[in-house]
């Protein structure tokens, strides 16, 4: 499903179903396009934290960027 974004008084999020966000920002905007085409291509939130990544790889924690 194309989702599009478009700046009217703020920005809308809308996909061919509809209207998904209005008067949103532009960074919450990119993030909802980005849950939506996830979503679209079988990815099922479940509430749990990502994977572990591997030794060397830079991952965000709560007191920011560290490497593992």
């Amino acid at each position: 499903m194309p989702v599009k974004i478009k700046k009217v008084n703020g920005y809308r999020v809308s996909t061919p179903s509809g209207v998904k966000a209005k008067r949103t920002t532009k960074k919450k905007a990119k993030a909802q396009k980005r849950l939506l085409q996830a979503i679209d291509h079988g990815w099922k939130p479940t509430g749990k934290p990502a994977k572990e990544f591997p030794e060397g790889k830079a991952v965000k924690s709560y007191k920011g960027w560290k490497k593992r």
